[in-house]
């Protein structure tokens, strides 16, 4: 079993009891992924944080583990936090640091460990390779951020009033937004505008629910009974918008992609390590988040 999968097994775990992904993030030393219940155990909210690091886990990352999580719990005693590695943790070790990292016995008390069956010697040297080529990445990334574009792209579907918010804020950052319906075309396909914008420092890719899915095999089998139609289609972004967050998504890295989704929405499977955004209703709601993600992509901001 590869340790990516791994990962998405134990989140599917959970989203099978009811838990939605809020947020994942990619960390210094490891990501986070973020599952909540809305209205679980005594009608509160339920937290699942799984903290995942592929490789060795190292005391930095463990520490990291403890530092975030407790910012999470943040006092709320529904919550559990899992230390996900896929292989070489030092169980002492990570009972020691936890002792010494977490003062709340509560917090320290709702986290676990889980070490990912080990690896033959051919995916220990895969997982190296892996390890070794994000370094290098993170490298070249970091001689870039002095130079980066203020040109920011925005990637969006047809609520165009969530594009008229985020420019408004991207520009009293300083920062210079392009979205593709308002740049020249030249008799260009879409491929070749999108081409044309590449230069960009930074993309925001808004989902919004401008289309309803369901899965083929449900459908034939309550096509005639609206009502249990109504509860199992669900809203999800337009497809060019997912081809348009891929396509970011390998030009810029996911460190300098951020998705913001408005409310209950299908999110692309496969993608975890993206920082997932949620908001409600305006842009406005999320706007001192946007600032953070941008200041840790690079940008100097205020």
């Amino acid at each position: 079993m590869s340790s990516t999968n791994s990962l998405e097994k134990e989140i599917l775990k959970y989203q099978k009891k009811g838990f939605k992904v809020e947020a994942t993030k990619t960390l210094k030393h490891g990501s986070k992924n973020v599952l909540i219940k809305r209205g679980g155990l005594f009608g509160t909210d339920e937290g699942i944080y799984i903290y995942y690091v592929e490789g060795k886990a190292s005391d930095d990352a463990i520490r990291e583990f403890f530092k975030d999580y407790s910012k999470f719990c943040n006092g709320e005693s529904e919550n559990r936090g899992f230390f996900l590695s896929a292989w070489q943790v030092d169980e002492k070790r990570f009972k020691e640091l936890k002792i010494l990292a977490v003062d709340d016995d509560d917090i320290r008390n709702s986290t676990k460990l889980l070490i990912v069956e080990k690896p033959s010697e051919i995916e220990k040297e895969q997982a190296r390779e892996r390890i070794k080529d994000e370094n290098e990445k993170e490298d070249q990334e970091k001689t870039q951020l002095s130079t980066l574009s203020k040109d920011v792209f925005i990637v969006h579907g047809k609520d165009h009033s969530t594009v008229k918010e985020l420019q408004v804020v991207l520009f009293q950052l300083g920062l210079n937004p392009k979205v593709l319906h308002e740049q020249a075309s030249g008799s260009r396909t879409i491929i070749e505008q999108l081409e044309k914008c590449s230069k960009v420092g930074y993309a925001f890719v808004i989902l919004t629910p401008d289309d309803v899915a369901i899965e083929k095999s449900v459908y034939q089998k309550i096509a005639n009974k609206p009502e249990e139609l109504k509860r199992n289609i669900h809203d999800r972004a337009r497809q060019n918008v997912i081809l348009e967050f891929g396509y970011f998504m390998g030009l810029l890295t996911r460190n300098r992609v951020c998705c913001l989704h408005k409310g209950d929405i299908e999110l692309p499977s496969d993608m975890h390590g993206i920082h997932y955004i949620k908001f409600e209703n305006s842009i406005e709601e999320i706007g001192s988040i946007i600032v953070k993600e941008l200041k840790e992509a690079g940008y100097k901001i205020g």
